[in-house]
């Protein structure tokens, strides 16, 4: 092996671990910087981890690279078909075809897997894809397009009402976080909505959005009941929540833009206990300087909405 120190720069892959809760983990605006600052030119970056094909991730991240590969729901333990990976790219002078027959391997894979017994808790919910960047950043107009209807259909009362029952059955990608499906969230404004702008503006959205997938596949649980879309914050009266159920005990964070926060402990229907806190960032601090919010004005309806998803 030629272990000459030149050889061991990378200059065209990298891996980033994720330190879960201990607060050191880099955001998505931190891997943009680093990316940045490195100087070289990249084809995909692929987030390996649960729940990162946020759209507020994906558009922070769209600038720096032609490609990103991610999921909406959980990755399994079991993760990827890594050495197919490294066959397609070698083998593909096109990267994004590459990793798009990568997300078939993936699924092959997963469903192989499930019918040898493997880790079958781990298939619930999972899916990987594959996201044009360019394709993504043509469909920023679009959702800004989507917000400034819904915001201005929301002051007229008759539709607010309708916008609302809409938003309070919206589909979570995830029961114990703050996330729903875009795509799913456009569907039920366009046959629960009776204003007809808004309806084109979600068509023209969704579409456009759907246009950034290369490809998207999940678990065989996952395709059959529906591939999810991408994750997007669905605030409630300027605030989100986050749910965790440990065994039966509920606790119940609720962050509000201002930057203050209420934990909620349940037992059953209960409240065992509630306080409040001063959360350590604020969404005028954090979320505002998101490049998606630049291109979307997508806060607008976070502070705006009033009715909180069941």
């Amino acid at each position: 092996m030629d272990d000459r120190a030149e050889t061991l720069l990378a200059t065209s892959r990298g891996i980033l671990a994720d330190d879960g809760y201990t607060n050191t983990c880099m955001s998505a605006r931190g891997i943009r910087t680093a990316i940045e600052r490195s100087g070289v030119a990249i084809d995909a970056v692929y987030l390996d981890a649960c729940l990162m094909n946020c759209v507020e991730t994906l558009y922070e991240l769209s600038e720096v690279t032609k490609h990103i590969v991610s999921a909406t729901y959980y990755t399994p333990d079991v993760g990827g078909e890594y050495t197919h990976l490294v066959d397609r790219l070698a083998t593909s002078t096109d990267c994004g075809q590459a990793l798009a027959r990568y997300c078939d391997d993936v699924a092959d894979y997963w469903k192989q897997c499930e019918e040898a017994g493997i880790n079958p808790g781990d298939y619930f919910a999972s899916d990987i894809n594959v996201i044009s960047c360019e394709q993504l950043r043509t469909a920023a107009p679009a959702l800004r397009s989507f917000i400034d209807q819904l915001t201005q259909d929301y002051t007229d009362p008759a539709l607010a009402s309708q916008i609302d029952a809409v938003t309070a059955h919206a589909k979570a990608n995830e029961s114990e976080s703050a996330l729903y499906d875009l795509c799913a969230y456009f569907d039920s404004l366009m046959v629960g909505v009776s204003s007809t702008a808004l309806v084109d503006a979600a068509r023209e959205a969704k579409t456009r959005m759907l246009q950034c997938k290369l490809n998207s596949r999940g678990t065989v649980e996952t395709e059959h009941n529906g591939l999810p879309s991408f994750n997007f914050l669905l605030g409630a009266d300027g605030s989100w929540l986050n749910r965790y159920d440990y065994g039966g005990q509920l606790e119940v964070k609720q962050y509000r833009w201002d930057g203050t926060m209420t934990v909620t402990y349940y037992n059953g229907d209960t409240v065992v206990n509630q306080n409040d806190s001063t959360w350590g960032s604020t969404g005028d601090e954090t979320y505002a300087k998101l490049i998606f919010e630049k291109l979307t004005g997508w806060s607008r309806w976070l502070k705006l909405n009033k009715q909180q998803p069941k």
